[in-house]
């Protein structure tokens, strides 16, 4: 999938988060004033950390409009390399899924100053339903 279609069927997507998840947000913040990256976390099929690190500032935008993370993640073998058989590759056009934060698991990082750390979840790119990489290829 193309990342403009991505973007088309993302529209349709609704929020899943509510006023608490931007109220537990708002509360970390004002805890945290260091916090100044925020990594939100993927593990992949082998339990790798995937993800992306974002300014603290993104936060809120992160909370209302997820972040993109490819499906290949999920069609990585334990040493990184992209397994194709399981449609999500490069021959497939490696496309994108919409990443939410799962709120409850946003916590500052001890061991790296100024950070904090989030779990995300993907989704599928056309309804609100995670996406189930074990069933990727049926």
């Amino acid at each position: 999938m193309a990342t403009s279609q991505l973007s088309n069927n993302a529209d349709n997507i609704e929020p899943i988060q509510g006023s608490h998840d931007k109220l537990t947000i708002e509360r970390f913040i004002e805890h945290h004033p260091d916090i100044t990256t925020l990594d939100l976390i993927l593990f992949d099929m082998n339990g790798v950390v995937r993800g992306k690190r974002v300014p603290v500032s993104q936060l809120n935008k992160v909370l209302e409009q997820g972040i993109c993370l490819p499906a290949s993640v999920f069609a990585l073998d334990i040493c990184g390399e992209t397994v194709e058989e399981t449609g999500l590759g490069f021959e497939k056009g490696d496309g994108d899924r919409i990443c939410r934060m799962v709120t409850s698991s946003l916590v500052a990082t001890p061991w790296q100053e100024n950070s904090a750390q989030a779990i995300v979840t993907m989704y599928e790119p056309t309804s609100n339903q995670p996406f189930l990489p074990t069933h990727a290829t049926s």
